[in-house]
C-alpha cells in the first residue's frame, strides 16, 4: 500500500521509535567499553527521557537491535556493536 503520490507510508521501519532511546541508554551506560547492566540501562533511559522503559520496549527493543547487529549480550551485560 502506498501513500499519496505513490509514496510509501512512514511506518515501514522494522524499528520502534523507542529503539533509538534504548540504544542511546546502552551506549551511555557503558555499552562501548565494559558493557551495560540492565539496571544501568533503565536508569540512563530514565535520565535521557524522564520516563521508564516498558517491558515490551525492553524485550522488543533488545530483540530488534540484536537481530540488526547493533547490540549484543554477554554475561548479563549489553554492548553496542560496530563503529
Amino acid at each position: 500500500m502506498s501513500g499519496p503520490s505513490g509514496i510509501a507510508p512512514f511506518d515501514t521501519s522494522p524499528f520502534d521509535p523507542s529503539d533509538a532511546w534504548l540504544l542511546q541508554a546502552v551506549l551511555y551506560a557503558g555499552g562501548l567499553t565494559e558493557g551495560a547492566e540492565l539496571a544501568d540501562v533503565i536508569g540512563l533511559g530514565d535520565g535521557i527521557r524522564d520516563a521508564l522503559f516498558t517491558g515490551e520496549e525492553l524485550r522488543g527493543g533488545f530483540a530488534r537491535l540484536t537481530a540488526a547487529g547493533f547490540v549484543r549480550s554477554e554475561d548479563g551485560r549489553w554492548f553496542v556493536v560496530g563503529e
